[in-house]
């Protein structure tokens, strides 16, 4: 099973495509596994990498070092104004059986800080995968 910080190849579904009706993700793309909760089974929160500058949305840069330790090529970005929540036992849109990487605990502890942030205060949309 994926563990905290793994980077997953994932459907990730957007939020306008959920909005509009759709249910699974267009592409597998690199998914950041940034909460797992204890328990059987296991809630996670999945967040979208992107390669394309997040003009307008919240997301983290990710440095160059976390770039190559998670299996990434160009330069890219953790959005955290969205994300799936799934539940281990129902990870239908894995792409791949293994993380493609992972971040360190000192990244992804940068990247929960900005996503708790905006999850309390309201400013996160889930789409709720399970």
């Amino acid at each position: 099973m994926f563990k905290r910080g793994d980077i997953v190849a994932y459907h990730y579904l957007w939020s306008r495509q959920a909005e509009a009706g759709e249910e699974t993700g267009r592409k597998a793309r690199p998914t950041c596994l940034l909460i797992a909760t204890r328990g059987d089974p296991q809630r996670l929160y999945l967040f979208p990498i992107t390669t394309q500058a997040p003009h307008g949305r919240a997301a983290v840069a990710i440095p160059d070092i976390e770039r190559r330790r998670a299996g990434l090529g160009a330069p890219s970005w953790v959005i955290v104004d969205e994300l799936n929540l799934a539940t281990s036992d129902a990870l239908h849109d894995v792409a791949a059986p293994k993380p493609l990487g992972s971040f360190s605990p000192a990244f992804l502890r940068s990247i929960a800080r900005v996503a708790a942030d905006r999850i309390t205060q309201g400013l996160t949309k889930i789409v709720r995968r399970t």
